[in-house]
């Protein structure tokens, strides 16, 4: 299936087709990589979106630890940019909850917030970029922030 998915997609640019081998692959085998990364390619290729982000909820409900914190931020990314408002905010909410959660997670959160308009999430961004700040005056410019935001 992968050198079919692999010859429909870079010889013969049946993009449809491909996905349709790499997704067969996955079906036999949830966990094959190279089948996982091809048809991200593709998704990303074909700009679907809403497919790519199945994709990658999929591959969530299997992580754990600092790859499910990545995948969650990326989803997060993807979601606001592409018209996915609630997924979104859900994943965010949960990276809010991770409790090793960094600085460049929290910029993601805040930049989703602002994408989708959702306040009450980069109040809550902000809150926690408030409470994780190691100096008082990234504490403080996290707060003021947070004061002009309400």
């Amino acid at each position: 299936l992968h050198q079919i998915g692999a010859t429909l997609h870079h010889e013969l640019s049946e993009l449809d087709e491909a996905a349709e081998a790499y997704r067969r692959a996955l079906a036999l085998d949830e966990n094959d990589r190279d089948a996982h990364a091809a048809l991200r390619e593709l998704y990303t290729e074909l700009e679907a979106f809403t497919d790519l982000i199945e994709l990658l909820e999929t591959r969530l409900a299997r992580s754990t630890g600092e790859s499910a914190l990545r995948l969650r931020a990326e989803l997060t990314a993807l979601a606001s940019a592409h018209g996915e408002p609630e997924r979104a905010s859900t994943h965010a909410l949960a990276i809010l909850e991770d409790a090793s959660l960094g600085a460049a997670e929290l910029e993601i959160v805040e930049r989703a917030a602002t994408t989708i308009e959702d306040w009450d999430l980069l109040c809550a961004a902000l809150e926690k970029r408030g409470t994780l700040a190691g100096e008082p005056k990234d504490a403080e410019a996290a707060l003021e922030q947070l004061g002009v935001t309400r």
